[in-house]
């Protein structure tokens, strides 16, 4: 069984390194959440039956607090 278990989250304008991961800040929860339903519109558009919601709930649910 395939699993996807890392989400990340970075500004390549101000960090084109990829140094700051920001998917863990309350502060770009509403960015998340969009390109989370877009990346599921993407997994049915090719028809990918790879179930990421309980990993990604997971996350947020475990970051809620974080600043």
């Amino acid at each position: 069984m395939l699993r996807a278990n890392i989400v990340r989250l970075y500004d390549i304008q101000k960090d084109p390194h990829e140094i700051n991961d920001l998917a863990g800040n309350k502060k770009y929860r509403k960015i998340m959440d969009k390109l989370f339903k877009r990346f599921q519109e993407l997994q049915q558009e090719i028809k990918d039956p790879l179930d990421v919601r309980p990993y990604y709930n997971a996350f947020m649910t475990n970051n809620e607090s974080s600043i």
